[in-house]
């Protein structure tokens, strides 16, 4: 008997084990159609991809002055010894166009904070990094300006916001680099609580975890599912679920590849302006509500069985899924699916549902510190890009 399903529910579970994930998808399209203004905006955020042939990886960033972007400090600096890794003349690809070259980095000094003293009571997980092109291009590239809201002014905001980002689009899935945009709403901890959200996931998220300071969330509330079809004249098997998602209307969340990515708040005009970068998502899945289910030829539920409560040892775990494995093929044998528990004698589908709410973690650009570090680090980053300037008769950025 296969250990696959076991593998997909370890890896369901484990998610928010990675709280600093390298490159945080916004999950699931939404309903509302951006505007004119909006898309504009979105225009200004980038695909940031180091393509090292070990440790290479995908982030988001915005373009928020001539050469200069913005993006998470845990994107360009080491997960071990939170130094900055992206040096001068690393090579860049953004927008998936390897024509860029690292020039400077400035970082706020987060991943050493968080390496040091783990988990952060304050978030500040942003850096600014300055370009040059690699040659001189007869292409012009260049990208709007990303607007960005005023210190202090997260107060005065709507409290809708729209998230874009490049990363993965379900936990199922290997499709990073396309970007994506999603809608959802800043809550606070005391609005968590209140919210219709379940209970269940509620309490597990509060008792582990608090939002830090300088910070802004949002929750996304989902089903995962992980979909086999089975046709007669097959085999049972437990291996090889594709991914859907299900998600709740406007409850859009980041996933990986999203990280250093905007958040777009809007002022009571409805003018967009970034108002945070994307860190960190905390997903939570409820064990007891996780579910295989079985879905006649016509699409209708016929059966569903509740997983076993897995601990800690992976044995006593293999085990129980072992045999919770064969009690579901028993069933098939009994309702006329499998004959001798094994060989499908009439279409069926199996699901793996599991029900999860996840809490997206932004680095507030506008408040405390935080603002202070952008405003003085993009003075100085714009004075060193103006004192070594770009000898091409055509700029490519």
């Amino acid at each position: 008997m296969s250990n696959s399903l076991l593998s997909v529910m370890m890896v369901i579970s484990s998610l928010g084990s990675v709280p600093l994930a390298l490159a945080n998808d916004i999950e699931g399209s939404s309903d509302v159609t951006p505007t004119a203004q909006q898309k504009k905006v979105v225009a200004a955020v980038l695909t940031f991809e180091v393509r090292a042939k070990k440790n290479g990886y995908l982030c988001t960033t915005s373009y928020i002055r001539k050469n200069i972007l913005m993006i998470a400090d845990h994107c360009v600096t080491d997960d071990v010894t939170g130094e900055v890794n992206v040096n001068k003349g690393t090579s860049v690809y953004l927008n998936g166009k390897d024509h860029y070259e690292v020039a400077e980095v400035i970082s706020s000094g987060y991943m050493k904070k968080v390496l040091s003293t783990g988990e952060p009571s304050e978030l500040s997980d942003m850096a600014v990094v300055r370009l040059r092109p690699k040659v001189c291009l007869n292409e012009k590239m260049d990208w709007p300006i990303i607007p960005l809201a005023k210190p202090g002014s997260l107060g005065s905001m709507k409290k809708d916001v729209m998230i874009v980002g490049a990363g993965v689009s379900t936990p199922y899935t290997q499709d990073a680099g396309k970007m994506r945009i999603g809608f959802n709403q800043r809550v606070n901890e005391s609005e968590i609580k209140k919210s219709e959200f379940p209970s269940q996931f509620k309490t597990t998220i509060m008792e582990e975890f608090a939002i830090p300071k300088n910070s802004i969330a949002i929750m996304g509330d989902r089903v995962d599912v992980g979909v086999q079809e089975h046709k007669s004249g097959s085999i049972l098997s437990f291996d090889k679920f594709k991914g859907q998602m299900y998600l709740k209307p406007n409850t859009a969340i980041d996933m990986h590849g999203d990280s250093g990515g905007p958040m777009i708040g809007f002022d009571q005009n409805g003018n967009p302006k970034v108002i945070g970068v994307c860190s960190m998502t905390i997903p939570n899945a409820m064990n007891a509500a996780r579910s295989m289910i079985v879905e006649g030829d016509d699409g209708t539920e016929v059966m569903r069985f509740p997983f076993p409560e897995l601990g800690e040892d992976p044995e006593v775990n293999q085990g129980l899924m072992m045999a919770y494995q064969v009690m579901i093929a028993q069933k098939l044998n009994d309702a006329g699916y499998l004959m001798g528990n094994a060989l499908v004698i009439k279409d069926f589908t199996l699901k793996v549902e599991s029900p999860r709410v996840g809490v997206g973690l932004y680095t507030s650009i506008t408040e405390g510190a935080n603002a202070e570090f952008l405003k003085t680090s993009v003075a100085k980053i714009s004075k060193n890009r103006d004192a070594d300037p770009i000898k091409c008769p055509d700029p490519a950025i």
